[in-house]
């Protein structure tokens, strides 16, 4: 269970999102934050854009954390 935790704290798709929800998160409870609502869509699909494209990519290589060790047909373990 730890590896995971540790893998996850390296994922790209785990800053970017915790990333965009500092961002919601400001501006929600600052209402003074320099950010304006049009610019703040265009930063959270920015955001979702770039965590689909990295989902996708490490799809492609295998690299994802849905899946558990050794639960896929393919492991030897």
């Amino acid at each position: 269970m730890t590896n995971k935790w540790i893998a996850i704290f390296h994922s790209r798709k785990f800053w970017a999102a915790l990333a965009g929800l500092l961002i919601v998160f400001l501006r929600g409870l600052l209402p003074d934050f320099p950010l304006d609502d049009e610019t703040l869509v265009y930063s959270v699909v920015v955001i979702a854009s770039y965590i689909l494209g990295t989902a996708i990519e490490d799809a492609g290589k295998g690299d994802y954390l849905s899946v558990a060790p050794g639960s896929r047909k393919n492991d030897e373990h």
